[in-house]
Order: structure tokens, then sequence, then C-alpha cells
């Protein structure tokens, strides 16, 4: 299924590279709730209906975290420090059983596209 990150008065997300993605590639998941950690190599988010979601951090700071800034989004500097209580949408991977997280966008949800 497709889905866009959306929050009322935002702008679209960044686009992703397009690229045909082979049949057996793994599938994008979309994950929306509040930060409860963010370390150097994982990531918990807690959805609205109360469960909680680990996600692996790409290696070498490859997940981009975006904040908005005016009227688009802004990638954060690799080091930049992300609060938990923030509210987020996710784009993973679903990789062998486990969520990777590629992209990550600050104050705003996910919904279908």
């Amino acid at each position: 299924m497709t889905r866009e990150v959306v929050t009322a008065g935002l702008p679209p997300a960044p686009p992703t590279p397009s690229a045909v993605q082979p049949s057996d590639s793994p599938p994008t998941v979309w994950v929306a709730g509040t930060l409860v950690r963010v370390g150097s190599g994982s990531i918990l988010l807690r959805e609205a209906a109360g469960p909680e979601v680990a996600m692996q951090r790409l290696a070498e700071g490859a997940t981009a975290f975006y904040r908005i800034a005016g009227d688009s989004w802004q990638a954060l500097p690799r080091d930049a420090a992300v609060s938990a209580g923030t509210r987020a949408c996710v784009q993973t991977l679903m990789a062998g059983g486990r969520l990777l997280a590629l992209r990550v966008f600050l104050g705003a949800g996910c919904g279908p596209a």
C-alpha cells in the first residue's frame, strides 16, 4: 500500500528516488506515532493505539531525519538531537522480520496516499 506523510498545512514529504523495485525486494512500511527513544542504532515509537514499535537505524547515520522549515522539509544534520515525545512518521523497510528506518518525518503523521 502506498502512503504519504500527511499533516494539515504541511508540504509533501521529500521524494524518494524513483527506481523500479524487483518483486522480491523488501516492502516499505510506514509507521506513525510518538517517539519514545531515539538511539544511535535504534528508534522506539509508540503508535496511537498504544503498541510500541522498535526499528533499527541504518549504519553510519544513513537514516535521515526531516523537520518542517517554512514551506518545505529540511534534512537535519546527522548529529542533530531528536527528542522523545515528538510525533513522527517513519518510512521503513521490512527485512527479515525487522523494520529498518529509512526516513523520519518529525511533527507529522502518516496517511493513505
